[in-house]
């Protein structure tokens, strides 16, 4: 069946039919066309005003936090404005909320699925973490003051190496023509911190780029919800909240404890990143995803 859409509100550069969960659906035979003139559907993100007002079927796209962007959250507030809303959501019981959370990647669907799960929880056990890095940032700024606070107090116990924009003190990765992952590999810990903590469900790709490199975790942001709490190990993640002094307290001591005991640090090191069964959970958002987009079809006679 053939469909045609639009987006409006997106990053430049985005590549409009290759988003990962127009993927997805596409594996129910939907072939998605872009049309400007007259959509079947639009899909809406957070970068700029709303203002569509046609009569295709609105779809809102949460890729962003919600106490920054708001104009897609007060529309979503409305209810009557949107047909359905995807992203980074929890799993609500609602016929028009779909998670599709930003840690799934932008392009392909299979990452994370179950082979590349086992994979990173098998590279860090081939791993001695003793033999790495202390621990990297990778980052272009930090307008919300919530990078610097934790890289000042973790360099107490030894040198955070920032190749990016921020707080460079190492010369970059793309010198030594490495990838992102590559270089983080040779680190134990990894800060990889949201811009901002988020609304519930709200968790991106970062913490999931950080594990792949086989990274212990560094991480500001929203606690898990149910179904992130399936999917990865949350012992493994070490967390902090700059605005806490005894949060950033706690994670000064566990770092500095893991560090100055090996046995202690490889235990940590040594868990696995994603639980058991991990990969069913995302296959359960995909099969929600499918079923409510195909009720809305149905309900807005555009399938039969």
């Amino acid at each position: 069946m053939k469909i045609k859409v639009w987006y409006y509100n997106f990053w430049k550069n985005f590549n409009l039919l290759k988003r990962s969960f127009i993927q997805v659906l596409e594996e129910d035979g939907y072939e998605f066309v872009l049309d400007e003139k007259n959509p079947d559907i639009v899909f809406i993100n957070s970068f700029g005003s709303i203002t569509y007002n046609g009569p295709a079927i609105k779809i809102g796209y949460v890729t962003e936090d919600m106490n920054r962007f708001t104009g897609i959250f007060r529309k979503i507030q409305e209810k009557t404005y949107f047909d359905m809303v995807i992203g980074n959501l929890p799993p609500l019981k609602s016929s028009k909320i779909c998670k599709h959370p930003l840690y799934i990647d932008a392009e392909n669907p299979k990452i994370p699925d179950k082979d590349m799960m086992i994979q990173c929880n098998n590279k860090v056990l081939s791993k001695d973490p003793t033999k790495l890095k202390f621990c990297s940032l990778i980052a272009s700024h930090d307008m919300y003051g919530n990078r610097m606070p934790v890289v000042n107090i973790l360099s107490k116990i030894k040198l955070v190496e920032c190749p990016g924009k921020l707080n460079t003190n190492v010369k970059s990765f793309d010198d030594d023509g490495l990838t992102k992952e590559e270089y983080l590999e040779n680190f134990i810990f990894n800060i990889c911190p949201e811009n901002h903590k988020g609304h519930e469900g709200y968790t991106s790709e970062k913490i999931r780029e950080c594990i792949t490199a086989g990274c212990i975790p560094i991480y500001y942001g929203r606690s898990n919800d149910e179904q992130d709490s399936k999917i990865f190990n949350e012992n493994r993640v070490i967390r902090y909240d700059p605005s806490n002094k005894e949060s950033m307290e706690k994670c000064y001591n566990t770092v500095k404890e893991l560090m100055e005991n090996p046995d202690k640090l490889k235990e940590f090191y040594h868990q696995s990143s994603y639980l058991n069964d991990g990969e069913l959970i995302i296959q359960e958002m995909y099969t929600d995803l499918k079923k409510k987009f195909k009720k809305l079809l149905k309900k807005k006679n555009l399938l039969n």
